[in-house]
């Protein structure tokens, strides 16, 4: 009786809301990460980084629950949320970073992590640093331009920051196309047809920068900060919810899992058109199941071991749960 009790408590709790970031920004002493462990290859040059940052905490990116961040072989800076073809990105800094020692065959850049702080208050800290930068160490045999950052993930919270070190960089028009870096919160990108549901940007003056929101991929890739971040600047993201409107409330409740029971397969009613994000999987006790971004085709659950399961459906509109037996 006190597993079902909790089942319905975890429903309970999750109400239908759409999540937002505010912004803000500080100056701390950039401190390097204390023995990190090595995302990049240990002792090798590199180029185009393929990585995983797994979270020892539950963390949520736009009010879903994230699983990896990863890094697959592109710049180097770009955190997406899923393998599959609509998925969540954060670009701390839009920019194609490489070893600094890649043409020497000597590594001189890292980029690593570190977990710190208690349960329940713990902090996913990603370094990059000393990196270079693509085209300028392939035509210099020393470069002269390099990059220090980090990216604090926060347990608890899901607040984000980007705090940047030191820095030399002669002409940023050569590496970020612009006089400074472009920053991004994506909510889901689809790559196959180029577009994206409304997503943060930063824009202006790097001491104080203002950010805005888009669904506009274009006006989002030729937004930057209007300089280099100095040694110390940080930049704070802090996830709030705010409730959605009648019209959407409405369409999140007609949101429906068919059939019910199933056997091997599930379909997602959509009848309001709304923009799915993600699908989760989870059973009773709240535990991740499965997850699904790939929504244009029934699916498949032919996996699960007979039970109820709950169905957590996040839209750019808001998030809703549902059920289902599975038999």
């Amino acid at each position: 009786m006190k597993r079902l009790f909790a089942s319905f408590l975890f429903c309970a709790t999750f109400g239908i809301y759409a999540q937002s970031y505010t912004f803000s920004h500080a100056t701390n002493t950039y401190t390097e990460l204390d023995n990190p462990i090595l995302l990049s290859p240990d002792g090798e040059v590199w180029d185009d980084p393929d990585f995983n940052i797994s979270f020892p905490f539950n963390f949520q990116y736009f009010g879903v629950d994230q699983g990896p961040f990863f890094s697959q072989e592109d710049l180097g800076t770009i955190l997406y949320g899923s393998a599959g073809s609509t998925t969540p990105m954060f670009i701390p800094v839009n920019c194609d970073v490489i070893d600094l020692g890649h043409e020497i065959d000597s590594a001189q850049s890292s980029i690593s992590y570190q977990v710190v702080g208690a349960t329940g208050t713990r902090i996913v800290k990603v370094q990059w640093k000393n990196v270079g930068f693509y085209d300028n160490v392939l035509e210099n045999a020393v470069p002269t331009d390099s990059m220090n950052f980090q990216v604090w993930f926060y347990e608890g919270s899901n607040r984000i920051e980007i705090r940047f070190g030191s820095s030399h960089i002669s002409d940023p028009l050569n590496f970020f196309e612009s006089p400074g870096p472009g920053i991004f919160l994506v909510r889901s990108f689809d790559l196959d047809l180029e577009t994206i549901t409304p997503s943060y940007y930063l824009y202006g003056n790097p001491a104080s920068p203002s950010m805005e929101l888009t669904s506009d991929l274009e006006v989002l890739i030729m937004s930057h900060l209007d300089g280099m971040p100095a040694n110390g600047q940080t930049y704070i993201f802090t996830p709030f919810t705010e409730p959605v409107s009648d019209v959407e409330n409405l369409a999140l409740e007609n949101l429906t899992v068919y059939p019910n029971p199933a056997n091997d397969l599930i379909n997602i009613g959509n009848s309001g058109a709304l923009d799915i994000l993600n699908i989760q999987v989870m059973d009773l006790a709240g535990r991740f199941v499965k997850s699904f971004d790939n929504l244009t085709e029934s699916l498949s659950i032919g996996e699960l071991t007979p039970g109820r399961y709950l169905v957590r459906i996040s839209t750019h509109q808001g998030v809703t749960n549902k059920s289902f037996s599975k038999i």
